[in-house]
């Protein structure tokens, strides 16, 4: 067989695809350092079923899937195709008559591995008896490293027997024999295995045929257990019929005594109704008694909070009033030293009007004299400037003249308006304070008979308290009557409830009869459909002793 072409993808520096072909003559591959010349003997080494990452120049098996580059970047699959020529038909079966055989091997980063032969998946085994006995198998001396030649002299003879053995076509025989004798020692072990199983299993058998014989002895002895379960059921069963009778005669009186109870009770509590309808009756005129003082007691409070503030009204009105005849005084001062002040600002701005007058007369003069004398105006410039020194203080002062009469004129028109609403108020007042004196004497009128009253409402409200007091006394008194006669009805009640919950629960029965009879009242609703023989035997109470004894556990049968 003859390679013809090889592919790789992802393998050690074949980032991408590439396929060399390997045409007859062709015995070298040259090529620079570092160009990936052992790459290829590394691939073809490594798709014929090389395990060995150390013979592939590696760490570990991954190390031969493409790491990437500064421009690549790494894949995540390493793929190595050959394609033998086997025109020769050299190839062992089922492969001999295919004129070409391709091998693939793959390798994923995930660790998952596949070998195909002419596309169909193969396992490792395979491709390596494909190869097996040509030289180009695992550890085949068809490659021959750096240093295998030496490694060939210094072998052992044992060593060199397996090169031999595998250039002569003897390597595949003992490899099946070795195969073969594996898959027997596998099949001694698993007859060995059988055969323990058989031991085993011929106990079991032994071991359940005594526990059948038991089975079916404890399937008869538990026949005969029901028979007799049954009988003792029904003699249970008549003894219990005669106690349901007697419990239903005891139910019966224990019923009619309750209605009597109950008869009583419901007289009791009529005359009781009557009680407290008579009770809510006076409580109501007590309370009606009891508002009614609330309302005279709140107008008391009232009147005397009107009286205590009409007084704080008066007095506060005789302070402003005194406080307004004060300012009515101080107003009548202020308006004499209003109109003296008037009359002097009046005297005042009359003086400053003449003496505006004289000096715009001489300003007026100054100016004519000025314009006349313009020519002499370098030789009078010392008079002129004292003269506008005058000038500027004249009209300061009839500026600060002008002001003050101002302010006096604004100052005497505040003044006048306050007098007079001041003149005003006091006016008012005077009609308020009178009514304010009348009505405190009409308060004090209510109140004197207001405490006269009092006296008089307060006996009904004293009569009522008694009365209340009595009737709490007498229904106290019906209430403890009441609790006697309804203490026996409630004793009698609850031993009815209980009687009622036994009875509904069984207890008077036996476990078994009383499971029974749940399970039965489980599936048919409320009532039970089966019940037990006591439930259906009529006894005179005075026979019902002996129909216990006759009965026995048959009255839960």
């Amino acid at each position: 067989m003859n390679i013809k072409r090889l592919d790789l993808l992802g393998f050690k520096s074949f980032a991408g695809k590439t396929s060399i072909a390997l045409t007859r003559g062709i015995c070298a591959v040259v090529g620079p350092n570092g160009c990936g010349k052992s790459n290829v003997v590394d691939a073809i080494r490594w798709v014929l079923g090389e395990t060995s990452a150390h013979e592939l120049r590696g760490q570990k098996m991954h190390d031969v899937i493409f790491a990437g580059s500064k421009d690549r970047a790494p894949t995540n699959m390493a793929e190595v195709t050959i394609l033998l020529d086997n025109e020769a038909g050299l190839a062992p079966e089922p492969y001999q008559q295919m004129p070409e055989i391709m091998v693939t091997r793959r390798l994923f980063r995930s660790g998952e591995s596949e070998y195909t032969i002419n596309k169909t998946p193969v396992r490792r085994l395979d491709v390596q008896m494909l190869f097996m006995d040509t030289g180009l198998g695992q550890d085949g001396y068809a490659i021959i490293e750096q240093g295998k030649i030496s490694k060939l002299v210094e072998a052992r003879p044992e060593e060199l027997r397996e090169f031999l053995e595998e250039a002569a076509g003897v390597m595949r025989f003992k490899t099946r024999k070795k195969l073969a004798l594996k898959k027997m020692d596998l099949t001694r072990q698993n007859l060995d295995r059988i055969q323990d199983l058989c031991l085993e299993v011929g106990r079991q058998t032994k071991r359940l045929a005594a526990e059948a014989h038991r089975a079916r002895r404890h399937r008869s002895l538990r026949d005969q257990v029901r028979r007799l379960e049954l009988h003792l059921a029904l003699q249970e069963f008549e003894v219990l019929q005669q106690r349901q009778v007697a419990l239903h005669q005891q139910l019966s009186e224990v019923r009619g005594e309750l209605e009597s109870g109950h008869r009583q009770w419901q007289d009791w509590q009529g005359q009781w109704q009557q009680f407290e309808s008579s009770r809510e009756e006076l409580q109501d005129q007590q309370q009606r008694c009891r508002e009614r003082m609330r309302e005279v007691q709140n107008q008391l409070a009232l009147n005397r909070r009107d009286q205590e503030h009409l007084v704080d009204r008066r007095q506060q009105a005789d302070q402003r009033l005194a406080q307004e005849l004060d300012r009515q005084r101080s107003l009548k001062e202020l308006q004499k030293q209003g109109k003296i002040e008037r009359n002097d600002l009046t005297k005042q701005l009359a003086q400053l009007d003449r003496s505006l007058r004289d000096q715009a007369e001489q300003l007026a003069s100054l100016e004519q004299w000025l314009t006349a004398g313009r020519s002499r105006r370098q030789q009078h410039s010392a008079r002129l400037d004292e003269l506008k020194g005058e000038m500027v203080d004249v009209l300061r002062s009839k500026a600060q003249a002008h002001n003050s009469v101002v302010a006096a004129r604004r100052r005497l028109q505040e003044l006048e308006p306050r007098a007079a609403r001041r003149q005003q108020e006091s006016t008012e007042l005077a009609p308020k304070l009178n009514a304010a004196d009348l009505a405190i004497g009409d308060l004090e009128d209510q109140a004197a008979e207001m405490r006269d009253r009092l006296p008089l409402l307060r006996e009904p409200q004293t009569l009522l308290r008694d009365e209340t007091q009595q009737l709490r006394t007498g229904l106290q008194a019906l209430r403890q009557d009441w609790q006697q006669l309804d203490d026996p009805y409630r004793q009698d009640h609850s031993r009815l409830k209980a009687l009622q919950e036994l009875d509904r629960r069984y207890e008077w029965y036996q476990q078994d009869v009383r499971k029974l009879l749940v399970e039965q009242r489980h599936k048919d609703g409320r009532k039970a459909s089966v019940d037990v023989l006591a439930r259906f035997l009529e006894v005179n109470p005075t026979s019902m002793q002996a129909a216990e004894a006759v009965f026995g556990a048959l009255l839960e049968a």
